[in-house]
């Protein structure tokens, strides 16, 4: 078995629908760090640059106010 190359971008929404931040590198990890600017809905968008293959999505936050919609 041989392992291939991978590699995801990630883009961040604000609730606008504008680009609030990405990481567009070709690191094993993307991060996105940023102060959101105004309350609602936020959305990630992760796409295959490079191959296929599964990917972990990690969230961090510091505020309390955070719920998932699917």
């Amino acid at each position: 078995w041989t392992h291939g190359y991978e590699n995801f971008d990630m883009y961040l929404y604000n609730p606008s629908g504008s680009l609030a931040s990405k990481s567009t590198g070709d690191k094993r990890q993307e991060t996105i760090m940023i102060t959101p600017k105004s309350k609602g809905i936020y959305s990630f968008v992760i796409n295959s640059v490079l191959g296929d293959g599964r990917y972990f999505f990690d969230l961090s936050i510091g505020g309390r106010a955070l719920r998932r919609i699917t």
